[in-house]
Order: C-alpha cells, then structure tokens, then sequence
C-alpha cells in the first residue's frame, strides 16, 4: 500500500499547472468517520458475540497437522459460523463512509478474502484432504492478520467488535498468550 501512495504521490507532483491532484471526498481522511464506524460495530457485535461463545472443542486437533479423521468435524464447525457467509454483504449493505472510503473499501475486500479463505477450509475439510487444510489455514491465518491491520488504519479501535468478528475460528480457549 505504501509504493502506492507514493505512485500516487509522485503522479500529483508532475501535474502540469503545478496544482494538486483531485481527492475523492471520503478520502480526505485515511480513517473511517466515527458516525460509521458506530454503524459498522453494531453490524459486527453479534458476530463478535458468536465467536466469544463457539470455540473448537476437539481435543488433540491441530490445525497445521489436523487428523484427517477430524476434519469433517472441523468443516461442520466453521461452516456454521455465519461471520463467513453474512458479515461481508451485511457490511457492504451500510453503504460508504463520508470518510475513509478506501480504507473501508480495503477493510471489507480484507473481510471478503478471510470468509472466501475459511469456505476453502470447509471444502478441504469435508475431503479429509489435511495437506490442503493446513495450507488454507495458514493462508486464512495470514489474511486475518492483513484485515486486523488495515481495520486499525481505518480508524477502528483494537478492541473493535469487527476485529473480534472475524478472529481465529478455530480458536480453542478464551485465554489470551
């Protein structure tokens, strides 16, 4: 995102009657107005409030080396989480910030990306394929760690319930490390 913004940068600078590039309103600010955020988080609390309540109960499952046997347990679990089949359109549905659209935009693609991650999960799981799980789940586990990153740049706060909306999901206890 950085050598963009430079990109964009230095294409401004070249502007030929020395004047500054045009600036999409809801871009003036890099984060999200706090109107929407408001909206977003109320959208995001029952998803949140899922995963505090739906952690993975099987014992000796590992994710990066997952019994092959298990994995159809696992599929059922994730695909029952409705984070990974609503919480996008739901959030497309509030329409766009008068502030921070790209980082918005950027946040909900990052959304987009980690439900299309856990479906592949799913489907990995459901053909007890444990090689292909634990190579989706380290592609999932990166992709959160991408949203968590740019919900932060948006302006959410760490404590944010669209940040806990769309936390590990195969998450076993509630301790903190």
């Amino acid at each position: 995102m950085f050598v963009v913004l430079l990109g964009v940068s230095g294409c401004g600078s070249s502007d030929s009657d020395g004047g500054s590039a045009a600036v999409d309103t809801s871009d003036q600010s890099m984060t999200v107005d706090p109107a929407f955020v408001d909206r977003a988080e109320a959208v995001c609390t029952s998803y949140a409030d899922y995963n505090a309540e739906h952690l993975l109960r099987l014992p000796g499952f590992s994710r990066f080396a997952p019994d092959p046997d298990q994995l159809p347990k696992v599929a059922a679990f994730l695909d029952r989480n409705p984070a990974y089949h609503t919480l996008v359109s739901k959030l497309e549905g509030l329409g766009d910030p008068s502030t921070g659209g790209t980082a918005w935009t950027t946040a909900v693609a990052d959304l987009g990306d980690g439900q299309r991650l856990v479906q592949e999960e799913v489907r990995q799981a459901r053909a007890r394929d444990a090689d292909a799980f634990a190579a989706a789940e380290q592609d999932r586990a990166d992709s959160n760690a991408a949203l968590h990153a740019d919900l932060i740049a948006a302006g959410l706060s760490p404590n944010s319930p669209c940040l806990a909306a769309q936390v590990d999901p195969l998450q076993t206890t509630t301790a903190m490390h």
